[in-house]
């Protein structure tokens, strides 16, 4: 490789990039025709670095990166409409076999993490509409069993590369299920095994305050533990998508 191939590919790979933050502070704003048009963007600088340095690792891992996060994008677009899922659901399954083709388990496990949230959408909700035909979810369900072998999929991997954070996310969706089937006891001991977790995290308290508020579950924190929150309110979901680290800095 010359030396204005190589400035070309860094300066494209650093645009990328920029596209990436970019795309990702959009998302956060929750401005998603934004996000995506940042990530299409950046997706397609990667696909060109990836054909002229023969699959470069860092590219093939920002690759399923950006893919993983426009899956994410098109979910939260078509967060209402689950008959629009399928998109999201396959550019998910194609990062996590992108993933899983270069042995790249940390987005291995986000995207497994990740197919389980967007199918996991029937089963929250079930009980939050108002039709006769509402659908019923309990241990027996196929659907309820798919998302809990995905969970537990990607929770054998976060122990695998112990991401502790990550592990705490998988146990409290994990929980969740378990709560909105009914299984309060299965929940409670989920729940009780993530704030464990938490406890130990910098941002730990946030998040056991985010779910104790969400869950309906009792007993999962004594009111005397000091990481029980004062603060009252809700929120529509107990457990969250699983977002993909930041793209890699170029070689």
């Amino acid at each position: 490789m010359n030396y204005s191939t190589s400035f070309k590919n860094q300066y494209d790979n650093r645009n990328a990039d920029t596209l990436v933050l970019q795309g990702n502070k959009q998302f956060k704003d929750l401005e998603f025709d934004n996000a995506l048009k940042s990530y299409e963007q950046a997706l397609d600088i990667y696909q060109q670095l990836s054909d002229r340095t023969n699959a470069d690792l860092s590219v093939q891992i920002n690759k399923i990166i950006v893919t993983t996060n426009i899956g994410l994008v098109y979910f939260e677009l078509f967060y209402s409409e689950p008959n629009q899922h399928k998109q999201a659901l396959d550019l998910l399954e194609l990062a996590l076999n992108m993933s899983r083709e270069i042995q790249y388990q940390l987005c291995e496990a986000n995207c497994l993490h990740n197919i389980a949230w967007v199918l996991s959408y029937h089963i929250r909700y079930a009980n939050n509409k108002n039709s006769s035909d509402d659908k019923h979810f309990d241990e027996n369900s196929d659907l309820v069993k798919q998302v809990l072998d995905l969970y537990q999929q990607a929770l054998d991997i976060r122990k695998q590369i112990n991401e502790k954070a990550d592990i705490a996310k998988t146990l409290q969706n994990m929980g969740a299920i378990y709560e909105y089937i009914g299984q309060f006891e299965k929940a409670r001991e989920l729940y009780q095994q993530a704030i464990a977790i938490y406890k130990e995290l910098e941002d730990g308290e946030d998040k056991i305050s985010t779910l104790i508020r969400a869950t309906k579950v009792k007993d999962v924190l004594s009111e005397d533990d000091p990481f029980y929150p004062t603060a009252s309110g809700d929120r529509e979901d107990i457990g969250e998508p699983s977002y993909p680290p930041t793209v890699s800095p170029p070689n």
